[in-house]
C-alpha cells in the first residue's frame, strides 16, 4: 500500500512539474532552449510571424524560433501550435535578456520595430541593434526591419537592414542566403532595373 501511494504521489508530482514548466514556457519565464535557430526581438504581427516560420521551415525543417518581447503576455495559440517556438518575456535593452534568449547560440537575431507607427521607430530599433551587435560579437548575424528606408544610414554596417513593408520574403531570403536581401527587395519593389516578370525561376522552394 505504501509503494502504491508513493508511486501515485510521484506520478502526480511529475504531472504537476510538467504543467508548471509548460506554464512558465507559455508566459516567457524560461531560458531559450533553441540552438542554431532564430531569435526575433519584438513580436511582429501574427500573420507576419507565421509566414516567416512557414517559409523558413520550407528549407530548414523544424528550425527553432524564439520570441523576445517585453509587452507580450503569452504566445498566441496560433503561434505556439507551430511547434518549437519559444518565448522570453524580458526587456530587449538588457544584457541579461540576451543571456536568457541565448543569442550567441543561434544563427541570427532579427529585430522588428517595437512600434512601426511611431516616427521614432527606426531610432528605437537602432538602439537594440547596437546592443545586440555588442553582445553577440559576431557569433550571430543581426538583421533588422526598417520602417523608413531612408533611415538606413543610422545603422551599423555589420547588421543587415530590410524594408519593413516586404519583410517576409526578403527576410527569409536573407536568413538562408546572406547579403541577398537587397537584391530581392529591388526585384519585389520593381521600381527600377529589370522587370521580375521576365524571369522564369528554375526552382521554387516553399513559395507559391
Amino acid at each position: 500500500l505504501l509503494s502504491i501511494a508513493f508511486l501515485g504521489s510521484c506520478i502526480s508530482a511529475a504531472f504537476d512539474l510538467r504543467a508548471y514548466l509548460r506554464r512558465r514556457r507559455r508566459y516567457g519565464l524560461m531560458k531559450n532552449p533553441v540552438k542554431d535557430g532564430y531569435v526575433i526581438v519584438n513580436f511582429p504581427e501574427i500573420e507576419t510571424l507565421r509566414e516567416f516560420i512557414r517559409e523558413v521551415r520550407a528549407v530548414e525543417k523544424d528550425v527553432g524560433v524564439c520570441i523576445v518581447d517585453q509587452g507580450l503576455e503569452e504566445l498566441p495559440p496560433s503561434v505556439s501550435m507551430l511547434g518549437n517556438v519559444h518565448f522570453v518575456r524580458a526587456s530587449p535593452l538588457s544584457f541579461e535578456t540576451y543571456d536568457q534568449a541565448a543569442l550567441r547560440d543561434n544563427k541570427a537575431v532579427i529585430v522588428f520595430p517595437s512600434n512601426p507607427s511611431s516616427p521614432h521607430a527606426d531610432a528605437t530599433t537602432k538602439t537594440i541593434v547596437d546592443l545586440v551587435l555588442e553582445y553577440v560579437q559576431g557569433k550571430a548575424r543581426v538583421i533588422y526591419l526598417l520602417v523608413r528606408a531612408e533611415n538606413a544610414w543610422m545603422f551599423d554596417p555589420r547588421a543587415t537592414g530590410i524594408w519593413q513593408r516586404i519583410e517576409a520574403l526578403a527576410l527569409v531570403q536573407e536568413c538562408q542566403d546572406p547579403r541577398s536581401a537587397l537584391i530581392v527587395q529591388r526585384l519585389l519593389k520593381n521600381s527600377e532595373g529589370a522587370n521580375p516578370r521576365t524571369v522564369t525561376p528554375r526552382r521554387i522552394v516553399g513559395w507559391s
